[in-house]
């Protein structure tokens, strides 16, 4: 119960803090009880005969490493889906339809590149490597991302997303290995159920944290539109939707969308700044040998 609450209030708050009218009461409660929540769960974890997460495994530098990869991994991956379709629908003026195909590259790719992975490390029995240059590729491609805007081709955004299914691919299934291959055989049940609750925990702070940034420099660029630009934006750049932007007239759609993409170019950088902690830390992992297979 203490976990469960405690996860549904972090959960909630991810997607609560991003209501359009503003803090309210439960923006500062559902914190305060998660944190609550947490902190009794392993009070009472550490009592347990046979806890849910045992907690001595957090001794193990492996497990608790790729735990908080994961955290970061969710949030800058799961927690960035969201903002890609809104970022290429508004500046492309595509459907939601044609935009999502614009997925299926990352989709594909992510697929891929994990039964490769999967492969090469029942080959080798080495996977470190793996998660360091995924949070590389990644970090660079937000960093590409930046040089994006209204006149990037669709061909291009279509390469990108498929270089970010990359990426996914070479953490996602490989991290469950290694958490897998540091735990005792009779902890894998836990260390698996830990990983997935990192990665959603991860992805609602994502929705959050990213918006947060996104919604700063948004307001920051809002500030800057000239007045004729301005005045057909009531709600600012934070309230410009897809079928808005289509509509305004050319020379006015080209500097609103210039300072859109410059908003998100903030969050674009501040996603790129997490990836490279990520891969701070997955450099840290011990460069262990599992067993290859027959």
């Amino acid at each position: 119960m203490l976990l469960a609450t405690g996860t549904t209030a972090i959960v909630y708050w991810g997607y609560h803090v991003l209501d359009p009218s503003g803090p309210d009461l439960l923006t500062f409660v559902l914190p305060l009880l998660a944190l609550v929540a947490i902190t009794l769960f392993i009070m009472v974890e550490r009592r347990a005969e046979e806890p849910i997460v045992p907690l001595r495994l957090f001794g193990n530098s492996t497990v608790s490493i790729v735990s908080g990869v994961s955290l970061v991994a969710g949030t800058v991956t799961l927690g960035m889906f969201f903002y890609f379709a809104l970022y290429m629908q508004t500046l492309t003026g595509l459907s939601p339809a044609e935009v999502g195909f614009l997925f299926l590259p990352a989709s594909l790719t992510s697929m891929v590149i994990s039964i490769v992975a999967g492969r090469v490390i029942a080959a080798t029995g080495r996977y470190k490597w793996m998660p360091v240059v995924a949070m590389g590729i990644g970090g660079f491609l937000m960093l590409g991302f930046v040089l994006t805007n209204q006149h990037t081709p669709i061909w291009v955004l279509a390469t990108m997303m498929a270089v970010f299914g990359i990426s996914m691919g070479l953490q996602f299934q490989v991290l469950i290995v290694a958490i897998q291959a540091a735990a005792p055989l009779q902890d894998i049940g836990a260390v698996t159920s830990l990983i997935t609750q990192a990665r959603t925990l991860g992805a609602s702070l994502g929705l959050a944290l990213n918006g947060a940034v996104m919604i700063w420099a948004l307001n920051r660029q809002t500030a800057e539109l000239p007045a004729d630009a301005a005045a057909r934006l009531p709600g600012g750049l934070n309230g410009l939707t897809p079928h808005l932007a289509s509509s305004l007239p050319g020379a006015i759609r080209e500097v609103v969308l210039d300072h859109y993409s410059s908003g998100f170019n903030v969050m674009f950088i501040w996603v790129a700044a997490l990836y490279f902690v990520a891969m701070g830390l997955t450099l840290l992992l011990e460069d262990k040998e599992i067993p290859k297979r027959a």
